[in-house]
């Protein structure tokens, strides 16, 4: 089994609320990390809090050397790559990072826009099943703004690999579905939700404690026919005899 732990899990293991061992315990299962890992610890330095060895050690004790690289315009890639190597050769990608925030804060206004017009009530909204949320954001688009889901996609040139899941997770954000509060920092951390969730489909299992998260990636998902589970950490540990 092939298992994709969220950067929120790792920071839980960090701070003591799980044991490492409890899940290299898991018999047949193997981790994975990706460059999102990555892109979120270097966005961290500078901060006492966190420890940028200490969490590369981390990653490596429980991941090894399973990696997950972009996709040339479609799924990500498996490789066998050093955590440590691939940290040192994405610290001097500073122009790329760059870009990757560029795009993650671009189109702001757009799905503010979009926010407004649909005018989902969040209280009633967040009780959809995921599975029916881009269906129903669809139906929605359609009558407010003259433009379908789909067309919107085509529209805005969301090819297929990581735009795909970054423009999905903001249409979904801006419809009020479990949406994040507006902060300096939101437009980066959707952007890093979207990259844990679009490495974690060539996975079985994605393991996050953000139950936002939890909810919007199970929609886009859906969406996309990706068979990839969604689970809480209790969750996981709970329901080890899940049928994958």
């Amino acid at each position: 089994m092939k298992v994709y732990l969220d950067n929120n899990v790792l920071v839980d293991i960090e701070d003591g609320k799980y044991n490492l061992s409890d899940f290299l315990s898991i018999q047949n299962t193997e981790y994975y990390y990706s460059d999102a890992h990555l892109s979120e610890l270097l966005e961290a330095l500078g901060n006492q809090k966190v420890f940028q060895k200490g969490r590369l050690n981390l990653i490596s004790e429980i991941c090894g050397h399973n990696y997950i690289l972009t996709g040339v315009f479609g799924p990500p890639e498996f490789f066998d790559k050093s955590p440590v190597d691939m940290y040192k050769y994405m610290s001097g990608q500073t122009v790329f990072r760059q870009r990757i925030n560029e795009i993650a804060s671009s189109g702001g206004d757009v799905f503010d826009r979009i926010r407004q017009l649909l005018n989902f009530d969040a209280r009633r909204f967040n009780n959809e099943k995921p599975e029916s949320v881009l269906r129903i954001l669809d139906k929605k688009m359609s009558e407010k703004l003259q433009i379908g889901l789909l067309q919107y996609l085509k529209a805005s040139e969301a090819i297929p690999g990581r735009p795909l899941f970054c423009t999905l997770l903001n249409i979904i954000d801006a419809a009020n579905y479990w949406g994040d509060a507006k902060t300096n920092h939101s437009d980066i951390a959707r952007l890093n939700d979207a990259s844990h969730a679009y490495f974690a489909q060539i996975c079985d299992v994605l393991v996050t404690n953000d139950k936002r998260m939890i909810a919007k990636v199970k929609a886009i998902y859906s969406f996309l026919h990706i068979s990839t589970k969604v689970l809480s950490v209790r969750d996981y540990f709970t329901l080890q005899d899940y049928a994958y």
